[in-house]
């Protein structure tokens, strides 16, 4: 388990928690979700950009890669760094106090095995002391980062390699109310029911769906289109070092069309990806509340 920050250095090695004979299979790979939720969730609120969170096969001792997140860390506020990268060790702690299972061998392994997140903050030039800080930021808003970090470990539950956007929505459904129904003051008798299906008219359709089957949908659509809009911000940044290139050897000025033409087709090609990642990112926030009204 472990954070993974992309940065201009390159990618933080993550590491794994091996089973213990008082956690079962189950309850480890319960434990490692929660633990990558909330490296994922707590950058989120922080402020980063969070880019995947996968959890893989727990079944395997020592697997080497449980799972990991990856998100972009700007390199210029390493107190957040530090909070993000224990955050999963905070949750490991209080995972296994919540169950009943916090004796010292599985409170040291947890320790022993945090040391991929510790090394990722050293490797930033911190020292100890930001590491212990970090540490007890988390602990102090715990209460705070917990529903979120719960709801993110549902849906990650779900889909081991969960959409951002996914990720995003249901930080954001966790913030809404759950409707409850209305106590009713009619005492007259009431007619018998049949039993009913979780499900909700599609609009348009005939097939009535489930609220977990529009949610999957909706799921892996968004997760199809991150896929696009990151291919989209590439396409996006080949041209802009297109035009860096052409203008550097004066194509603006030439008196020639065709490379003055060149250049300005690549100018508005660039310009118009923008356009496209904001349609995209528009589309999949709308999908999102639309799965989450439910």
């Amino acid at each position: 388990m472990g954070v993974v920050a992309r940065y201009p250095e390159g990618i933080i090695p993550v590491a794994s928690l091996p089973h213990s004979d008082s956690i079962s299979p189950a309850q480890y790979r319960a434990m490692v979700i929660r633990h990558e939720a909330a490296h994922a969730t707590v950058a989120h609120l922080l402020g980063m950009d969070v880019m995947r969170i996968y959890v893989g096969d727990t079944s395997v001792e020592n697997a080497g890669e449980a799972g990991h997140v990856e998100w972009d860390y700007p390199g210029d506020n390493i107190e957040a760094y530090a909070e993000i990268s224990m955050a999963g060790w905070v949750s490991d702690r209080k995972w296994l106090a919540e169950n009943g299972v916090d004796d010292e061998a599985n409170l040291f392994a947890a320790a022993s095995h945090s040391r991929g997140d510790i090394g990722a903050v050293l490797g930033q030039g911190a020292g100890r002391a930001t590491i212990d800080l970090g540490v007890q930021r988390v602990e102090q808003n715990w209460s705070d980062y917990a529903p979120y970090v719960d709801a993110v470990a549902e849906e990650l539950t779900r889909f081991p390699d969960l959409s951002p956007a996914v990720m995003r929505a249901a930080i954001r459904n966790a913030d809404r109310p759950r409707r409850t129904p209305e106590p009713s003051t009619d005492q007259s008798p009431k007619p018998p029911t049949t039993p009913s299906t979780n499900t909700t008219p599609i609009s348009g359709g005939t097939t009535p769906m489930g609220i977990e089957e529009i949610r999957q949908a909706v799921a892996a659509s968004n997760q199809k289109a991150d896929f696009a809009r990151g291919a989209l911000r590439e396409a996006r940044q080949q041209f802009e070092e297109i035009v860096s290139q052409l203008a550097a050897i004066g194509v603006e000025t030439s008196s020639q069309e065709g490379p003055k033409q060149a250049l300005a087709t690549y100018s508005q090609l660039r310009d118009q990806l923008d356009g496209f990642q904001e349609q995209v990112g528009n589309a999949m926030a709308s999908l999102e509340q639309y799965a989450y009204q439910f």
